[in-house]
């Protein structure tokens, strides 16, 4: 009768034992499911980021693109015009093609921008995943070294 008893307290404690690591598992999974919950919503953000500069991007582009053909019908009345008309317009031109450049770069930094923070919300994910991974082998030692 001790015997069994003791048994069944050895089973018990086992049981508690695997209890509180599945708890334990559990609570682990719900932080790593809450970070990519919150990868996820940072990589909508930064997907939002970028589609509303390039939507800038296209208004710019195309307030350039008027620009540009007022300034070449500009340029074609200045070539029955002087010297110093013709430079005026060409000047204008360079200007709208500049901004046009710089409306593109200004896109294309943001969403390198938003890139690299979803690659880092990654990293930290699978850094979190590997801490995971590590704390469950402590637990399964240190229930084995019951």
């Amino acid at each position: 009768e001790a015997a069994l008893e003791a048994a069944l307290e050895a089973a018990l404690e086992a049981a508690e034992g695997r209890a509180r690591t599945l708890e334990s598992e559990r609570r682990e999974a719900a932080r790593e499911a809450q970070a990519m919950h919150e990868l996820a919503r940072a990589a909508a953000a930064g997907k939002q980021r970028a589609h509303e500069s390039a939507e800038e991007a296209t208004r710019l582009a195309t307030t350039a693109q008027s620009a540009l053909e007022n300034a070449l019908e500009e340029a074609a009345e200045a070539k029955r015009g002087s010297h110093a008309e013709r430079r005026e317009a060409e000047a204008a031109t360079q200007a709208a093609a500049a901004v046009a450049a710089s409306t593109q770069e200004a896109a294309a930094a943001e969403t390198a921008a938003a890139a690299a923070a979803a690659t880092a919300a990654v990293r930290e994910r699978d850094e979190a995943r590997a801490a995971l991974a590590t704390e469950r082998l402590v637990c399964v030692a240190a229930v084995a070294a019951r």
